[in-house]
């Protein structure tokens, strides 16, 4: 017995499949990008904004000027000028000029290798300080070394800046800066000036003649004149004021003139009187204001003699042949003494 069987063929394929299934992959496409859209369209809504954030570069800080440093030129030249220094025997000006170089340029190896070796030189290195100054025999003070008269020489002296200070007992002092740093230092031709001052001479009454002697070694007779004078520029030292006026004793004093000081002088030649009677009268009458002075007659008793010196005098009176009578009396400012 045999049996058949039957396959059933798939119909053919007509021209729009093709068409059918581009059609169906972009409706597919289209689909997926609307749902992706929407999709997005919803979660933008419930996540929460993003605030944007501005950064700001801060303000500069304004900062203070600055020195400018020395230019490499300048330094070029404080180092070519510090080692001939060096090289003459300026130890001291050697010294600043590299002194000068580290502080523009603390690293510089030439001043920082040098620099040492100058400060060992001058810390062993000595010299010998001559100084002369006029009047001869004026003194001289260096430093802390001590003090010698003109001609003055120091041996042995550290090299250093040092004051000399020169002084003449009626000149003016001085000082002077003395660099030594090399073997042999002098300083010469230093003159003082003398010191001096003013004397002003006043006398009551005025009118009086004067005499100024300076007596700080032998008297000398410096100038004469009356009263009132100012007397200038005259040298520090020693004077004598002497004042005379004619029926008074001469006035005299001392005084010292300082520099750069007024002094003065001054007098009054107080006057009073004397009422003189005598039994018999007629008597002549004599006074002796000074004893290196005759005696001045004054007139005759019974006598009111005004306008005498005060003080204490010598008073005669002579009468004929009688013995002259002699007493000490005594005048006083502004009375009229009775005897």
């Amino acid at each position: 017995m045999s049996s058949e069987s039957t396959i059933q063929l798939p119909p053919p394929r007509s021209h729009n499949a093709k068409r059918t299934s581009d059609t169906v992959w972009f409706l597919w496409i289209f689909a997926a990008l609307a749902s992706g859209l929407a999709a997005g369209i919803f979660m933008g809504k419930k996540l929460v904004p993003i605030r944007s954030v501005v950064v700001k570069k801060p303000a500069a800080v304004s900062e203070p000027a600055v020195r400018p440093a020395a230019n490499q030129a300048e330094i070029g030249d404080w180092l070519a000028a510090a080692q001939s220094a060096a090289s003459d025997g300026n130890w001291l000006n050697s010294q600043e000029l590299y002194q000068k170089v580290l502080t523009a340029d603390p690293e510089n190896p030439a001043a920082k290798a040098a620099l040492p070796l100058i400060e060992r030189h001058l810390a062993s290195a000595k010299g010998t300080v001559r100084i002369v100054a006029k009047p001869e025999g004026a003194m001289i003070r260096l430093g802390s070394l001590g003090e010698l008269p003109s001609p003055a020489e120091f041996k042995e002296v550290p090299f250093g800046t040092y004051q000399a200070e020169i002084s003449f007992e009626g000149y003016e002092p001085i000082t002077e800066k003395i660099s030594v740093d090399k073997a042999a230092v002098e300083l010469a031709g230093i003159d003082l000036s003398r010191s001096t001052g003013a004397l002003n001479l006043t006398s009551v009454p005025e009118g009086v003649e004067y005499r100024l002697v300076r007596t700080d070694n032998l008297e000398e007779l410096v100038q004469v004149g009356k009263t009132p004078a100012m007397i200038d520029k005259l040298d520090a030292g020693e004077y004598q004021v002497h004042m005379a006026l004619q029926g008074w004793p001469d006035y005299r004093e001392k005084v010292k003139v300082e520099s750069n000081r007024n002094s003065s002088v001054s007098h009054i030649f107080a006057r009073g009187g004397l009422k003189i009677t005598s039994d018999p009268s007629d008597a002549e009458v004599l006074l002796t204001t000074d004893s290196n002075l005759p005696p001045k007659k004054l007139g005759t008793t019974p006598l009111n003699a005004a306008e005498l010196p005060v003080g204490r005098h010598r008073l005669e009176l002579r009468y004929r042949d009688w013995p002259p009578i002699q007493r000490t009396v005594e005048v006083r400012e502004g009375e009229a003494v009775e005897l």
